[in-house]
């Protein structure tokens, strides 16, 4: 039987944290963050990573890298975790190998279901890559955003997400948008793909979870399910 995976408001009951909890998870934590050292190449980069993962997770309300950087570390860790993604050449692909290997030796249920869908990103400027007034989900009306698609795993012994991808629109590849793809670094290889095309592009998991019977996607994608792209 698949688990129930709905929100339940009811559940912050059963998570309600105190001091001590906030340390046990911190405890848990550490060590697994440790695990993604291997993409990078000093010490200072994998600190700076590990804050910005325990800022995501924080109680801030705006959670750029300056308020991150300002609630975690104080004043002189803004500009270094600044450079740190703007400069560093982060291993991306390592990243992602290291998070599937994981997430695959947790959650392996026979049963269990893949599937795709997107979600959009409200953003105020237009210097974010793939950034335009476009339908928004979050906010079910067109407004100013980005919008990925996302590939995610559920059975019974959990769920997670499994792979992504930046949907960028179509007129950034266009010669208007020169500039903007230049101060933005859009990779050069990077070719217009539709929402629906997208997922076709997702890396086969190292050590994917066995046993999934079940694959779909949102209705809006249009997507044929029949497609076993995660299979390759």
């Amino acid at each position: 039987m698949m688990i129930n995976t709905a929100y339940d408001p009811r559940l912050l009951e059963q998570w309600a944290v105190d001091l001590n909890s906030t340390q046990e998870i911190e405890q848990c934590l550490e060590p697994y963050l440790h695990q993604y050292d291997c993409a990078f190449t000093s010490q200072k980069q994998s600190k700076h990573f590990a804050n910005f993962v325990r800022g995501l997770l924080s109680p801030l309300d705006r959670k750029s890298i300056e308020s991150l950087a300002l609630h975690l570390a104080g004043e002189k860790s803004v500009r270094p975790m600044q450079q740190f993604f703007t400069r560093v050449p982060l291993k991306e692909e390592d990243i992602l190998d290291t998070y599937q290997q994981l997430l695959a030796a947790q959650l392996n249920h026979t049963g269990s279901m893949l599937s795709v869908d997107d979600t959009s990103f409200v953003k105020k400027g237009t210097h974010s890559i793939g950034v335009k007034r476009q339908y928004c989900g979050r906010l079910g009306k067109r407004e100013n955003c980005q919008v990925g698609v996302f590939l995610s795993y559920a059975g019974d012994s959990g769920y997670g997400l499994v792979d992504y991808e930046l949907y960028i629109p179509q007129e950034w590849f266009q010669d208007s948008h020169q500039d903007l793809r230049t101060r933005c670094r859009r990779p050069e290889q990077r070719r217009f793909l539709t929402k629906t095309r997208l997922p076709r592009t997702f890396s086969t998991m190292p050590s994917k979870p066995d046993g999934f019977r079940h694959n779909g996607s949102d209705v809006t994608l249009h997507m044929d399910v029949t497609m076993p792209f995660w299979m390759a």
